[in-house]
């Protein structure tokens, strides 16, 4: 069975679902009016992760972080504090990846659940060579988004067949599969075929599918029947 997550940006988002009949299986904290994993302040974060009072997980970014293995750790330290369950860290698949997991894996071994995410906009498939990497450093998961939010999503792209060979190359590494970016309604029945862990939604939770306008109890309820519908 493949879950959902639903991108929150302020703690009234977090509350106003909550309290709905559409609780998502993970609530993905970060700030959506900036960039693809703005982070929210550690505060903020905290008291999210109080008020779900164990009704949904949580995830929760750190942002796009300099290569400082002392602010790294001491950010990731700070974030895990608050509760969450997982920790999403943008990563980049080229050269420099060896070298930043292994700034990450003192903190998986710590038993802090890392999900790394990469960028369908940012860098070709075949670099997901580096997915057993991803997994010798203790990730949980891996997820792929897209950076720009310019009405172009994840299916802009890459192809099914390319998704669906990301979701196994994941899974025979042991890792967690999520997909997101922009994702409509309309792409749910296709994309749960591919039986990825997660599908991570935030414009098509919003009012005319603008994911810097408010959420909508419509949409959310369409979203979430979809879902069910085609649960596999």
């Amino acid at each position: 069975m493949s879950y959902w997550l639903a991108s929150v940006r302020s703690l009234a988002e977090a509350k106003w679902l909550l309290e709905s009949s559409n609780i998502p299986d993970i609530l993905d904290l970060k700030d959506s009016e900036k960039e693809a994993l703005s982070p929210l302040p550690t505060s903020l974060i905290r008291q999210i992760v109080n008020l779900t009072q164990n009704r949904c997980q949580v995830s929760a970014t750190i942002g796009g972080l300099p290569m400082n293995p002392m602010l790294i750790s001491n950010t990731i330290k700070e974030v895990a504090a608050t509760g969450v369950n997982y920790i999403k860290i943008s990563l980049f698949l080229d050269d420099r990846i060896s070298n930043y997991l292994a700034v990450l894996q003192p903190m998986t071994a710590q038993g802090i659940s890392l999900v790394g995410v990469v960028f369908a906009d940012q860098y070709p498939l075949p670099l997901f060579s580096g997915i057993p990497l991803i997994r010798q450093a203790g990730f949980k998961g891996i997820m792929i988004d897209t950076a720009i939010k310019n009405g172009y999503n994840l299916l802009t792209y890459f192809s099914i067949k390319e998704l669906d060979n990301f979701i196994k190359l994941a899974h025979n590494n042991g890792l967690a599969s999520g997909l997101a970016g922009s994702l409509q309604i309309r792409d749910i029945p296709i994309l749960l075929s591919l039986k990825p862990d997660y599908l991570g939604f935030r414009s098509a939770l919003c009012y005319r599918g603008q994911r810097d306008s408010n959420l909508s109890l419509k949409a959310i309820s369409l979203l979430k029947r979809m879902l069910e519908d085609n649960y596999t």
